[in-house]
């Protein structure tokens, strides 16, 4: 992954071509008419921070979104 922060982890981050799925999205979201009332994004810790998290804040605000972020536990999250 390109913003993983794994041993031995090749983060080329936006320039790395396994983004260009992530880079569609944002094209079909500031494109389609009838936005998603709500978008579910799970990320990894090497993508806070990048140059392509502050373009999907970017284009967060210009398709007229608000967002949350949360950072969960999956053991804390499962009551374990």
């Amino acid at each position: 992954q390109p913003f993983t922060t794994t041993r031995n982890a090749k983060q080329n981050g936006s320039q790395d071509k396994r983004t260009n799925g992530f880079k569609a999205l944002m094209n079909l979201l500031r494109s389609i008419q009838h936005k998603p009332m709500w978008i579910l994004l799970e990320n990894v810790k090497g993508f806070v921070g990048s140059s392509s998290l502050q373009e999907w804040y970017e284009c967060l605000h210009e398709c007229g979104y608000t967002w949350r972020e949360y950072l969960l536990n999956p053991i804390q999250s499962a009551g374990i």
